[in-house]
Parts: structure tokens; sequence; C-alpha cells
């Protein structure tokens, strides 16, 4: 975007953050040690799923008016059958011992963070492992660009750890599941693990932040990484789009760590939701459980609120998230779709078919 049509103190780079880049990677099961050359190591494949999110990915990478960067987790990465512990630490990384969790954190000298990667439990990547991934990443996802997507490294066997606490919590009570009583500790870890996944975003974000990007957080599994940016750029420009259902006041309330999670949030200039009900439930849950106040005025025909809460403003909004139907007509229409239709109409001559999907 020129600098003469960019609004003031904008940089005209947009940072989108998502829960996981689109693909899986895994460890090639015919690579050898001894003959590095013959394969590549690492090999990667495209995963379905939130195509209305990376849809709108896509279409942002696409505009000549913005320069984007996209920030993801790995995924749970696939060390294959014949993997082997790797040593703890290389020539370019050192070992930190953290006092507060008794594990140690393999810092790397680019200053990324094999997190959290023990000698006796690591699934360990050399730099030089991570820069040949990331450049596949790059080319798959943006390959008329260099350097615009930025890969978030957790690297542990157990790996799962850091879904935990959304999948098994979270999403419970957004959609209106209670989980049965406990005594919490089991919660407990997974909200450790919850916090160490938002910060690790934070410190990714920060190795590339200039002054004046607009930094967009999606979704549930990143609710405290809003006000953790907030700390680090106080005039940040950060929005939160939440792409689940946001429940009543009365199930919200279940959540032990509620007002963590609403404080993460508030971190943002800005949050969405997919509807005015869910937008209605949240500014209800900030009054409620913070004290917040909030206004409420029709902009565009639809409710929006601005919260105050912490001595700052906040706008909340609706905005339901759409899909790139000019890609999905494409798709339809193409060879090989035209060939499975008439296949299937074939098979089921004379016949109605009736197709029903429930998430």
């Amino acid at each position: 975007m020129g600098s003469d049509t960019l609004p003031k103190g904008l940089s005209g780079r947009v940072i989108n953050c998502v829960t996981q880049l689109p693909y899986t990677i895994y460890r090639n099961e015919a690579f050898d040690p001894k003959d590095p050359q013959r394969v590549d190591p690492w090999l990667i494949s495209q995963i379905s799923g939130n195509s209305a999110l990376y849809s709108s990915l896509q279409c942002l990478q696409d505009s000549k008016e913005w320069e984007q960067h996209v920030v993801g987790w790995t995924g749970e990465i696939d060390p294959g059958s014949a993997y082997s512990v790797s040593p703890a630490t290389s020539s370019d990384s050192t070992l930190v011992d953290n006092k507060d969790t008794k594990e140690k954190v393999i810092m790397a000298s680019n200053g990324d963070v094999n997190l959290i990667a023990t000698q006796e439990d690591p699934l360990y990547l050399t730099n030089s492992e991570k820069e040949d991934i990331t450049e596949k990443l790059q080319t798959m996802e943006d390959a008329s660009n260099s350097g615009t997507i930025h890969p978030v490294w957790l690297l542990r066997r157990d790996q799962h750890r850091w879904r935990e606490y959304a999948e098994n919590v979270i999403w419970h009570a957004f959609h209106y599941i209670l989980n049965p009583p406990s005594d919490g500790q089991q919660e407990n870890i997974w909200w450790y693990d919850y916090v160490k996944f938002n910060e690790a975003y934070a410190m990714k974000i920060a190795q590339i932040y200039q002054p004046g990007d607009i930094i967009w957080v999606h979704d549930y599994y990143l609710m405290l990484l809003p006000q953790l940016l907030r700390m680090r750029f106080p005039d940040a420009y950060i929005g939160y789009f939440h792409h689940a259902p946001w429940p009543s006041n009365e199930y919200f309330r279940c959540l032990s760590k509620r007002k963590q999670l609403l404080d993460g949030i508030l971190g943002s200039n800005y949050i969405c939701f997919q509807n005015e009900g869910f937008s209605r439930h949240f500014v209800s849950g900030c009054k409620r459980l913070l004290d917040a106040t909030a206004t409420k005025k029709k902009v565009a025909g639809v409710d929006e609120y601005q919260i105050s809460a912490y001595g700052g403003d906040v706008r909340v909004s609706s905005l339901p998230l759409g899909v790139n139907t000019k890609k999905i007509l494409e798709d339809a229409f193409s060879p090989d779709v035209d060939s499975k239709v008439n296949t299937i109409r074939q098979a089921y001559e004379g016949k109605k078919i009736i197709i029903g999907r429930d998430r």
C-alpha cells in the first residue's frame, strides 16, 4: 500500500495470528541420515478444515494494498517411526533452566525457543531444519513473497498438550457442555500449557512487529494473546475475531479462569463475533464479571458496543465470516469434479441423494 493512501499511523502490514498453519509436517520415512541428499527429511501436506478462515487469509495475501504476515503453530510434528532422541543442544543453542517449572528451555541463537524440551523428552529441531521447513511452508502458502510465514515452534513429544485446555475446557463451555466436577488439578496443568501457548505467539510476534502494524488474533486458542501484546506494544492496533459461539454468562462464569480470559481479549481495540447474540453475551459477561460499563449504538444496521474497562475503550461488533465463492465455483466445476458427479449420477440413477453436514 502506498504511503500516500495509508491512514495515518498504519504501516500497511497485517499480522494474522491463527491457531495452526493449514499444514501437517512429518518426517520422510525414506530419509537416511547417511545419505541426506537423496530425499528431503521433512514432508508437508495441506490439511482441511477452517476453510473460511484460510480463504480470508488467501484473499488478503492477493491484495496489492496490504502486506500480510501469518503467524501460526506448526501443529503436531510427526517425527516418524524411526525417530530417535536427538541431542538436547547444538552449537547454535543454549540450554536454560527454568527454576519456576523445573524444566529446561532450549534457546536458539536466533531467539526461537524449543518450548519446552528436556534432555529426557525432546523433539528437537536444529536451526537449519527449522529454516528448511519454514522455506517449504512459505513456498506452499505464499510463493510470491518471502519472509511472510512465521511458524511458532512448540516442540515436545507430547505436542497435543497445547490443545488440551482450549478443546477440553473452553470449547465445552462455549457449546453449553459442563464438564463433570473434579479437583481441578488436571485443568490447572492444561491452563499452564495454554498460557505458554499464548506466550510463544507473543514472543514470535515481537520478533516481526513494526509500529503501525495491524494484528488480528483468531479464535479461542489465543484468548490471552491480545493482552500479552498490549503489555509489550501499548500503541498497537489489535483485533480479535472469535470464530466459535460465545455462551450466556450463566455458562461462561462456570470457567474457573473466566476473568483471565476476558482480560486477555480486552487487550484488543476491536472484538468481532459471528452474530449479535454472541456479542451481547460477551458484553454481558464483561459487565457482570469485570464491572465494566458498555454503551450500544447501531452501525450499518448492526448493534455495536463500546466497553469501558481498565481505563480503556474497546469496540465490540458482529461480522459474520464468509467464504470465497469464486474459488468454490472454480473448484466445483473442474473436470475432476464433473467426472465424479457423473459417476455418482450413474450409480444412483432414478434416486434422490440427500447430503447433511454437522460440525
